[in-house]
């Protein structure tokens, strides 16, 4: 991370333009290799067991969502068809999905 920082303040020292499409190739790269390393060499065992009780929370986590959508967002947004795809939304951060460029 310092080496980065290094050459960054270098490059705008010099004023040379750096190209972020390439580092951002290489971040892209070393995150994919590091989830497959660490997913990898992970132990799942331990979680089988624990596989009832979150399967049971996710149950649970769909019911309160989709209550709380149909409910609650719909009825405030407006109850037509843009209302629809607000809670179509909401429903997929609701359940901890995470945004993607």
């Amino acid at each position: 991370m310092l080496v980065g920082i290094a050459i960054t303040n270098l490059a705008e020292e010099l004023r040379r333009p750096l190209r972020v499409s390439d580092y951002d190739k290489v971040g892209e790269i070393a995150l994919q290799l590091f989830l497959a390393m660490s997913l990898m060499s992970m132990d799942l065992s331990p979680l089988a067991g624990a596989f009832s009780t979150i399967f049971v929370v996710l149950c649970v986590q769909i019911v309160v969502i989709a209550l709380f959508a149909v409910f609650v967002i719909f009825r405030i947004m407006g109850r037509d068809y843009d209302a629809a795809v607000i809670i179509g939304g909401s429903c997929g951060l609701g359940l901890g999905a995470r945004p993607r460029r």
